[in-house]
């Protein structure tokens, strides 16, 4: 078997150091590779050719793991290290090795990156390098850039170790998902961004991420998102913007999986379905059902078989479409600008989401004709508004009859008991249903004289109090601004009358949403805006397990509308 070029050269590197200095651990390497040698018919003595990159990055490599697996992280043993990694006697100058380290520890911004350390000696350096020379110059590169700051280890509830968070938005100091954002934004920076910034342009949204990191980071997400539709199934309350505040922006998550944490934290419709959520195997996925339960009675007499029933069943499509937002951002953006806006980047592209989504959901229209004037004259020029992407709430509700005139009384307690009575069956228990309504309802139902005063709920539920109206009759209440209240008398928008409100009371646990693509992020050049565009893409499905029908039982939504707003 021949010797790898890696084993080659870390062979000739032990054979450089004295004798008497090797460790107990590079005399076994050493004469393990020298076995190997001989039964490969190599002979170092006669191997002249100079090292090239990959047998640099080897020796690197191998020096810098073990400095930090024997717990030796400063500067000066790391150094060592590679000084005995590489063979003695060669020369580079000093000023090309000053670049390539300065190059790469610039970008650690107080942080040894090995990985990216590696890499940018190992692309730079054709041929061995003078040991002294780069001992002292990766030496002092370190220790100068190294007091802009430093990371810390955080013990995470719910977690068996220590997590990274960043102190800092800055380059090398940043979670998975900032630093897979910042990649994807260096990608198509100029050129002369690049060098004012001594940058190197990264080749993949991955690159400088550990493997060990990307995984856990992906894997951390999977885990996040299946214990949020767990706790949002068992009633709990974990997506809240106060979970954010406290520490979810460092979460060590991928950007997929942050994105879609920071759309459930924008939208609370999308999180009162989380918990509906399935993964799709393949963009249309036929989701098999039952309707109908198996008949049970009594029989006549022993031996007589009870009269057999044939279950229901059907099968809701689910059909994945695709949501794009796009955020820009100018070429005259250095990289410590970019670094400085990822956290706005990031709060952009999943409130935009988020936005989207809910508007799919509460006034989506897949006919050709939109129910809504304003969003078929933006679809017919060219546009494809989210709202024609699903069949939502308000259109479903509609076209199954399940709208209520509340134009006496409006907003009231007792509007609110006849629409759940209209819901049947699927109006009994509370907390499986959702009132959608917009921002002026929302204010009536805070108003609401039921629940106004402490006397009558309680000094620490009285409304005219807390100013929020959590839920009525047990059944939570979530404002959106896209449950529109500029409509018609007959609940759609016309541009003439548009005075009338609506709002919705969903059956939750008889809608499923679909899931067949998280985040993807992509980068557009715009020469001719001068700008860089950050374009986030996700695809999604929505569909009722049952048609919405007051004649066909199955009441699962029920639109209130034509009160005045």
């Amino acid at each position: 078997m021949k010797l790898t070029p890696e084993q080659k050269a870390r062979l000739k590197a032990l054979l450089a150091i004295e004798a008497t200095k090797r460790s107990a651990a590079e005399v076994t390497e050493l004469a393990d590779l020298q076995g190997k040698a001989v039964a490969a018919g190599y002979d170092p003595a006669e191997d002249e050719n100079p090292l090239d990159e990959k047998q640099v990055e080897a020796l690197i490599t191998k020096s810098v793991t073990d400095a930090l697996a024997a717990g030796k992280l400063t500067p000066e043993a790391i150094a060592e290290e590679v000084k005995k990694s590489l063979p003695q006697g060669k020369q580079l100058t000093a000023d090309d090795v000053k670049t390539i380290v300065d190059a790469a520890v610039a970008k650690s911004a107080g942080t040894v990156d090995t990985k990216s350390l590696v890499a940018e000696l190992a692309k730079s350096l054709p041929k061995a390098v003078n040991a002294d020379d780069i001992k002292k110059i990766v030496e002092d590169g370190i220790r100068d850039h190294s007091r802009a700051g430093s990371k810390m280890q955080h013990q995470g509830e719910g977690f068996a170790y220590g997590i990274e968070l960043p102190i800092a938005h800055r380059s090398g100091n940043l979670s998975v998902a900032q630093k897979q954002l910042l990649n994807a934004c260096l990608m198509n920076m100029t050129d002369e961004v690049l060098d004012r910034c001594k940058s190197v342009r990264p080749r993949h949204m991955n690159e400088g991420i550990a493997d060990t990191m990307l995984t856990e980071a992906k894997s951390r997400g999977m885990s996040m998102v299946k214990r949020v539709r767990n706790e949002a199934m068992m009633g709990g309350k974990a997506i809240t913007s106060t979970t954010a505040g406290s520490g979810l922006e460092l979460m060590n998550i991928d950007i997929s999986s942050d994105l879609q944490m920071r759309l459930y934290i924008a939208s609370q419709i999308a999180a009162a379905f989380v918990s509906n959520e399935i993964d799709m195997p393949s963009p249309t996925f036929p989701l098999p059902m039952s309707t109908t339960r198996p008949t049970f009675g009594g029989i006549s007499a022993q031996g007589v078989s009870a009269v057999s029933s044939q279950p229901g069943t059907q099968n809701p499509i689910l059909t994945a479409v695709k949501f794009m937002g796009i955020v820009p951002y100018s070429y005259e953006a250095d990289e410590d600008a970019v670094v400085a806006i990822l956290p706005w980047l990031q709060a952009s592209l999943a409130s935009g989401g988020a936005d989207a989504l809910e508007d799919a959901l509460v006034n989506g229209d897949v006919s050709a004709t939109h129910q809504d004037s304003d969003t078929q004259t933006s679809k017919a020029a060219g546009n494809i508004p989210a709202a024609t992407l699903f069949s939502g709430f308000r259109k479903l509700a509609i076209a199954g009859g399940l709208n209520t005139d509340i134009s006496t009384g409006g907003i009231s307690s007792a509007n609110i008991k006849n629409l759940r009575k209209v819901l049947n069956k699927y109006g009994l228990v509370p907390k499986d249903l959702l009132i959608l309504c917009g921002p002026n309802a929302y204010n009536d139902l805070v108003a609401l004289p039921e629940t106004l005063a402490a006397y009558q709920v309680g000094q620490n539920n009285a409304r005219i109090l807390t100013g929020a109206a959590p839920n009525i009759y047990g059944i939570d209440i979530i404002p959106s601004g896209r449950v529109r209240e500029n409509l018609n008398a007959s609940a759609v928008y016309d541009g003439t009358t548009t005075t009338k409100g609506s709002f919705l009371i969903v059956h939750r646990p008889s809608w499923v949403m679909g899931t067949r693509q998280g985040f993807m992020i992509e980068i557009y050049k715009r020469p001719d805006l001068q700008q860089n565009q950050v374009i986030a893409t996700f695809r999604r499905a929505f569909v009722p397990l049952e048609t919405p029908s007051a004649s066909g039982g199955t009441p699962i939504v029920v639109l209130g509308y034509n009160y005045t707003s």
